[in-house]
């Protein structure tokens, strides 16, 4: 299953990693704040972790300047090696979706047709912002 949502997402030179609860898994550590030691987000919830990463920036950004639209690629959802983290995902997107917070982005999502991802879309009810596109 390929997916389209017309909703907000990451940048584009991000690799997201699907680990339990959260999108970084890395010893690189990401901080915000103003300062270099603001809160360690490796750990965070995936919802504050986008929160801090993508919306919070891309609010600010928005608010000063007009910000062209962007397509965002999440590629081969299904082989996260936790079920939860699909689910995770799908309900850190769908949570900022909904209150509108991800506009401008767009996301393009590509699974294999497994029920994890395609009960993920349906539970989080991304699926009336998405077009699906079968390969096979």
């Amino acid at each position: 299953m390929t997916s389209f949502l017309d909703i907000p997402s990451f940048p584009p030179d991000s690799a997201v990693s699907c680990h339990s609860d959260s999108f970084i898994n890395s010893p690189a550590r990401a901080r915000v704040g103003s300062d270099e030691q603001g809160p360690d987000l490796s750990s965070a919830f995936a919802s504050m972790q986008l929160e801090k990463l993508i919306i919070e920036p891309l609010e600010a950004v928005t608010r000063v300047q007009a910000f062209p639209s962007f397509l965002v690629v999440i590629d081969a959802l299904d082989e996260c090696k936790e079920e939860k983290a699909t689910s995770t995902v799908l309900s850190a997107l769908a949570a900022f979706t909904a209150r509108g917070r991800l506009s401008p982005l767009m996301f393009f999502i590509t699974s294999r047709p497994v029920s994890v991802v395609e009960r993920g879309f349906h539970l989080t009810d991304l699926m009336k912002d998405t077009n699906t596109l079968v390969l096979h």
